[in-house]
């Protein structure tokens, strides 16, 4: 992971996403409300009890996710989340 701070000062939950074996990640998006342009900068994160949270992907995704609300494309391999994330900021 990169620079912590837009993930501890401009981020929201996003909700969570689960496996077919049954382990749930949280997701996030950076957010700076009205001043955010572009894709969102998102973050899947482990919360595991005993070694606390994990960033285990992260990159952009567009704001049908972020703001919308929509599921989020996921495809799994074995527990960990696989996603198609966009090219850059402004890009698909």
């Amino acid at each position: 992971m990169g620079d912590p701070l837009p993930y501890l000062l401009a981020s929201g939950y996003g909700g969570s996403i689960e496996s077919p074996n049954g382990k749930t990640y949280d997701i996030f998006f950076n957010d700076a409300g009205a001043a955010h342009s572009g894709n969102h900068w998102t973050w899947i994160i482990d919360n595991d009890s005993v070694f606390g949270k994990k960033v285990v992907t992260e990159g952009y995704l567009g704001s049908e996710y972020a703001v919308s609300g929509n599921e989020i494309p996921v495809s799994w391999v074995d527990d960990l989340p696989i996603i198609q994330f966009a090219s850059g900021r402004y890009e698909e």
